[in-house]
């Protein structure tokens, strides 16, 4: 039986997007058309990513940056957890 992702899960996938997708550090900035268009390459849904963003802005791993551009930094926590 299929099951679907658990927002954990998806998280660490927009976790491995910034670290081994995009070679970011702590504190480096990704658009969120970078982050989707890796994303829905890899056969994911753009629901899901919605909500692994939630569970990894809500573990502290990635920050919203409040500068309408929809971008989002990689904290400290969120490299080590990559």
């Amino acid at each position: 039986m299929a099951t679907l992702p658990q927002p954990e899960e998806l998280a660490r996938k927009i976790l491995d997007i910034f670290v081994s997708h995009f070679k970011c550090r702590p504190n480096d900035v990704l658009l969120i058309n970078n982050i989707q268009i890796v994303w829905l390459n890899s056969g994911l849904e753009t629901d899901d990513l919605k909500d692994g963003m939630e569970y990894a802005v809500n573990s502290g791993w990635i920050e919203i940056l409040n500068d309408n551009s929809m971008s989002f930094k990689l904290t400290e926590e969120g490299f080590k957890q990559a």
